[in-house]
């Protein structure tokens, strides 16, 4: 411990009388010198001087926590009746603080630390709700916008305080998707195509040859580049991307590809029209398809510029047999080319090309380069991509379609294999079952009808749509229980109940579900919170103090004298029927 000395000698000048003092310790003692202070208010200079004179090796250490086998051994010695002084002296701990940890045990019956609240958050529950709601009718509402609509509110709090209460809702800021701007006459033809092809075998996707047109531009924005660099040298020509108007100068490319791999690809030199693409079509497209050795019957995929369907176009196609698949007009996002492009682009760019020569011939190097395997998966994941179609722009349809369509894209998202299907329908298929009574049993039936209960999806696909749903959401036992659409969410505080009520509303409520409020319900097993109420999207929720969950009663006090009687009265009833029965 540092050692604080009060001594008098007389110095004149301030400076003067530091140095003299630190000297003075410094000769004399064996230890590190420091001065508190050279002068006193009130006290004649010549008086006293406080110094601390310090050891070269002594430090103010923080108190170390007690280690758990430390913590345990005051409890036993507690309970062998020994005294806190006794017990302080035996394990070198202060009195107060084996008093502590003993009234610790005593209260919460273990040693452990406790979880800490910390600091209160500063948006209220409400104020949650209101930012959450704002955000969810209005995407494009500002962080400053929030800001505002707090602090009118009474509630003054930052913009990074905002993002992370949006956050944990499961809100993130994104870049808006840029999209072609869609009629509803387009609309309604993309899900016309989507649900026409829904149940379509992977199969009849293979075998078709997927073609389009795309311009390349040889200083365009193809890709994003991320550089590693100091501060302050954001412009040097290492760190920079080169742009010039009009891209610097573009070629058009037209090419097609398949499950089996990419097709040909070629550069139009001038403006095609409609003979310059059926002769196009001439030299690449039976030769691609000779090349992929694509079964017969295969089909060819173009979309419906003027020139593709020009009547001169349809007969040629005619003429030479080839099978064309209808396409829906402005529907670049239901074309799986689209996808290979951006490869394509993002590779060439990485060469930096420097004219367009280099250009042309890297696109042709890169495009022989690109894996079969992306092919093949391009095509292997186009039901969810008529899925997602019918989940994102099936808007305008009636409510008993929507609940019917909501169903099968549910279904569809967790249908990832062949695996899961085949369970399916192992679990529904040729199903025969008895019927058990007092009398006896009656001979097998086939079943024709499953459980309902109002709803599209049976009781086991129910699950494993919910299992999707809730994967964002839900948390490990106990802390959340499912059974279909039966959920038991555990929290140790209001506010986390409301936060996770409000997650889970959130993430249902955006994949066409809802929570029902009139049958949830909540309970308290800790006393101390029974006062107060929860509350969903601005309603009461209804406070139980026992409620059945799987057939059994769960009891607010931890008692289980319900459970038993119920169960018992049930085994009484059933051996009072076979009794009946068999009299």
């Amino acid at each position: 411990m540092p050692l604080i000395i009060m001594c008098g000698f007389p110095c004149s000048g301030k400076s003067r009388r530091t140095r003299e003092l630190r000297d003075y310790f410094s000769e004399n003692t064996d230890k590190e010198v420091d001065i508190i202070g050279d002068e006193m208010h009130g006290i004649d200079k010549n008086s006293v001087y406080a110094v601390r004179v310090q050891t070269p090796n002594s430090t103010m250490a923080k108190n170390k926590e007690l280690s758990k086998d430390t913590r345990n051994k005051i409890v036993d010695l507690h309970q062998a009746g020994k005294t806190e002084s006794a017990i302080g002296k035996q394990l070198g701990v202060k009195k107060s603080t084996v008093g502590a940890i003993i009234r610790k045990w005593k209260t919460y019956k273990t040693t452990d630390n406790l979880p800490r609240s910390g600091a209160p958050r500063k948006i209220s529950p409400r104020g949650v709700k209101m930012i959450t709601r704002t955000v969810s009718k209005n995407p494009r509402t500002t962080l400053g916008d929030l800001v505002n609509d707090l602090q009118r509110a009474g509630t003054k709090v930052t913009k990074a305080t905002i993002s992370n209460t949006l956050r944990r809702q499961g809100l993130k800021s994104c870049s808006a998707r840029r999209v072609p701007l869609l009629k509803p006459v387009h609309v309604r033809a993309h899900l016309k195509f989507a649900r026409e092809h829904l149940d379509d075998p992977e199969e009849d996707w293979e075998n078709v040859i997927w073609s389009d047109v795309t311009k390349i531009e040889l200083f365009g924005k193809n890709s994003t580049c991320r550089v590693w660099r100091r501060k302050n040298v954001e412009l040097h020509p290492k760190n920079t991307l080169p742009t010039v108007k009009h891209g610097g100068g573009n070629i058009m490319l037209w090419g097609c590809f398949s499950a089996k791999g990419p097709g040909r690809l070629i550069r139009v030199k001038e403006r095609m029209n409609g003979a310059m693409y059926r002769e196009i079509l001439s030299k690449n497209l039976l030769s691609s398809a000779r090349a992929l050795k694509m079964k017969r019957g295969w089909v060819f995929q173009h979309d419906n510029d003027p020139k593709h369907t020009a009547r001169a176009t349809k007969e040629w196609l005619c003429k030479k047999h080839f099978k064309v698949l209808e396409w829906p007009s402005q529907s670049p996002d239901l074309n799986p080319i689209e996808n290979l492009w951006r490869k394509l682009k993002i590779r060439v760019a990485r060469r930096q090309p420097q004219n367009i020569t280099a250009l042309e011939e890297l696109c042709m190097e890169e495009w022989a380069k690109l894996p079969a395997t992306v092919c093949k998966n391009l095509v292997a994941t186009y039901r969810k991509r008529l899925t997602s179609v019918i989940a994102n722009k099936g808007l305008g349809e009636s409510v008993l379609q929507g609940a019917k369509r909501r169903a099968v894209v549910l279904y569809e998202e967790v249908r990832s294999s062949r695996e899961v299907c085949q369970s399916g329908a192992d679990m529904y298929e040729r199903s025969r079952t008895v019927v058990r009574c007092a009398v006896g049993q009656t001979e097998e039936f086939k079943v024709e009808v499953g459980l309902h209960q109002r709803s599209a999806l049976s009781p086991f696909l129910f699950a494993l749509v919910m299992d999707q749903l809730s994967e964002e959401v839900r948390q490990e036992s106990p802390w959340t229980m499912m059974f279909a659409d039966d959920i038991v969410i555990c929290s140790e505080s209001r506010e986390q109940v409301e936060e996770n009520l409000e997650r889970w509303r959130f993430a249902l409520e955006r994949r066409g579900m809802k929570v029902s409020c009139g049958k949830t319900e909540y309970m308290f097993v800790n006393e101390r919170e029974g006062s107060g109420t929860v509350r969903l999207q601005g309603e009461e929720v209804k406070k139980v103090q026992e409620f059945k969950y799987l057939g059994s009663t769960v009891q607010s006090n931890g008692e289980c004298g319900k459970e038993v009687k119920k169960r018992v009265q049930a085994g009484w009833n059933g051996w009072r029927k076979v009794f009946r029965s068999s009299v």
